[in-house]
């Protein structure tokens, strides 16, 4: 009899753990997409540095994320600040690119939904320094 009751206790404790991870990817924004300083190369005098020298790189404090269910770029900035993204494809051609402004509002959305599936170079400029990342679309 113990041996059962234990049974069905850590059953129904993994399905409880089951539901809560289900409900906890419900509201799942999407995939993170990091951005990051595109000065990573150290250089001195323009020439690139030594080898010990350690790259500056500093990420953009902007939440992204890919959604692809519905072939979105979410982003939110609670700063209020203003971007100039570009999206370019596998061949570094411009496919997309404006200018979103949180100033209103600190969330904004941008459609993929022309875009074929591939990888694509996410570029977007915030208080004069540029940072870049990468995303892939498919079905």
């Amino acid at each position: 009899m113990k041996t059962t009751v234990k049974f069905f206790v850590i059953l129904f404790a993994l399905a409880m753990q089951v539901c809560s991870v289900y409900a906890d990817n419900k509201d799942n924004k999407g995939t993170p997409v990091t951005v990051k300083s595109t000065k990573d190369t150290p250089t001195v005098s323009g020439n690139i540095g030594p080898r010990r020298a350690r790259a500056q790189v500093t990420t953009l404090d902007i939440d992204i994320y890919l959604d692809l269910t519905t072939r979105c770029l979410n982003f939110c900035d609670p700063e209020g600040r203003n971007i100039t993204y570009n999206i370019y494809n596998e061949d570094d051609f411009l496919v997309a690119g404006g200018t979103i402004s949180f100033a209103v509002e600190e969330e904004s959305t941008v459609s993929l939904a022309d875009l074929p599936d591939g990888i694509y170079t996410l570029s977007i400029t915030c208080d004069g320094k540029t940072y870049e990342g990468e995303f892939g679309l498919e079905e």
